[in-house]
């Protein structure tokens, strides 16, 4: 969106809308936590020169991204599962169960 018009400049569809979307002047990115067309939640990431969606990575349970611009490792929080629901969530990959997590996500 043009800052000054509210113009759309394009519309990215690969990914939803988020709770919150993070600008990363490390590398020049958004970031999204959101879900894709399948409804997988997703960290999306957006180049913002072009205006275009770059890729979605699958994040089970991220929310609330943001990225630390000198070493542009993007980081989310991931909730822990309701009482009695099986940890389905990013943080098991890790061994991580029923607690939630912060996600860290890096890339060259």
């Amino acid at each position: 969106m043009n800052a000054v018009n509210g113009t759309i400049i394009s519309n990215i569809t690969q990914v939803g809308s988020g709770d919150e979307v993070w600008y990363n002047a490390g590398d020049g990115q958004f970031y999204v936590t959101s879900t894709n067309s399948a409804g997988a939640t997703v960290l999306g990431v957006i180049d913002v020169q072009t205006g275009t969606w770059r890729e979605n990575v699958l994040a089970p349970g991220a929310r609330n991204v943001a990225a630390l611009a000198s070493n542009n490792h993007i980081f989310a929080v991931v909730r822990s599962p309701a009482a009695g629901t099986p940890d389905t969530t990013l943080c098991t990959q890790f061994g991580i169960r029923d607690t939630g997590c912060v996600a860290v996500f890096g890339h060259k």
